[in-house]
């Protein structure tokens, strides 16, 4: 023991009482130290000696007291005890034999299991090459009469023997060692996996199925349009059937409703040239006229004038001849419907209207 004052022992002892010395009870320990010409960083260090010792001593007590541990239930045994108090188990070298082997069997059935799980998955793992290729084939023997080719899966065989093999262990385990905390843990673990695995299997497996599926479709669906082209095929139209076909669409939309997609339709078309070089500006009248007055009349019914002035405008537009503009039939409705309702028709008015 250092030579220290005894006044100085004393009180170190004193503290270690409870056996923690606190921050503040080590703070005054230092300074008395100080105080009677002692250095501070050397009583530090013995004051840590004097606790560490104390800790050593109440840990091998504990120890002592706690002896070992029952193999069956996991409750402490006095020492020299040859049966459980807590289970009434006999506590012999064989009974804890008996538990180590369960546990490393359990953990060898489970490194097997987890092997052939893989292998069974990996049954599964077939590249979209390959896989459509087989597909490919597969449709090939069905269309030809030959059938679907038999495959024999050895690892699903392999894979449940493995899976039987654990889950007897599982059976024995519970049924024998319930409450030992360590058999509990690895039991728990051993379950775990085997949900994994399946869980696993399971998506692996879909994935399969889904590929197959995707491809099988694609390959109908090829074979179908391939014959749909063949025996249906129709020449594209011509520039006029086109525009007939987008008036008569416009038409359609302004009948279900959708007036605001039949005006972008209109709006945002450019007349052929096919139209102005046969009769002008007048022909455009005989050809968009009823397609635009169905949107402005949709529109103004709507009572939403802004938007058929916008359309009119648009019209107005792509005839681009006051004279026909004032003989088409939206001019004529819009003029009417201006008067009426007292608004400004000059945005929309042709020169060549005198009235």
């Amino acid at each position: 023991m250092a030579n220290y004052p005894k006044e100085l022992l004393d009180l170190v002892q004193e503290y270690l009482t409870d056996g923690v010395i606190t921050a503040k009870e080590r703070q005054v320990l230092i300074n008395k130290a100080v105080s009677l010409g002692v250095d501070a960083n050397e009583f530090d260090l013995y004051i840590d000696a004097q606790e560490q010792k104390l800790q050593n001593v109440a840990a091998e007590a504990a120890k002592q007291q706690k002896g070992r541990l029952c193999p069956f239930c996991q409750a402490s045994l006095p020492m020299f005890a040859d049966r459980c108090p807590e289970c009434g188990s006999n506590i012999t070298p064989e009974a804890s034999k008996e538990v180590e082997e369960l546990i490393d069997t359990l953990e060898n059935a489970l490194v097997s299991f987890k092997a052939a799980a893989e292998n069974k998955k990996d049954t599964f793992k077939m590249n979209s090459n390959e896989q459509a290729l087989k597909s490919l084939q597969d449709m090939k023997n069905v269309f030809s009469g030959k059938g679907l080719a038999a495959t024999k899966d050895t690892t699903n065989q392999d894979y449940a023997t493995k899976k039987a093999e654990v889950e007897r262990y599982i059976r024995k385990a519970k049924m024998y060692y319930s409450n030992n905390k360590t058999v509990n843990f690895l039991v728990a673990e051993v379950e775990a996996a085997i949900a994994d695995a399946e869980k696993s299997i399971a998506a692996e497996k879909k994935k399969k199925r889904n590929i197959i599926i995707a491809v099988a479709t694609a390959f109908i669906l090829l074979f179908g349009a391939l014959m749909t082209f063949t025996f249906t095929y129709e020449p594209p139209l011509s520039p006029e059937e086109e525009l007939d076909v987008m008036l008569k669409d416009v038409i359609t939309l302004v009948d279900e409703g959708k007036t605001d997609n039949a005006a972008t339709m209109l709006k945002s078309h450019d007349v052929p040239e096919f139209v102005y070089e046969d009769k002008g500006t007048g022909n455009t009248v005989k050809v968009y006229d009823a397609a635009f007055l169905a949107v402005v009349q949709s529109y103004w019914n709507d009572g939403e004038f802004d938007k058929a002035e916008s359309v009119a405008l648009s019209y107005k537009s792509k005839i681009n001849n006051d004279m026909s503009w004032g003989d088409s039939s939206v001019y004529t409705f819009l003029k009417s419907k201006y008067k009426k309702e007292d608004l400004d028709f000059s945005p929309l008015r042709s020169r060549y209207d005198l009235d």
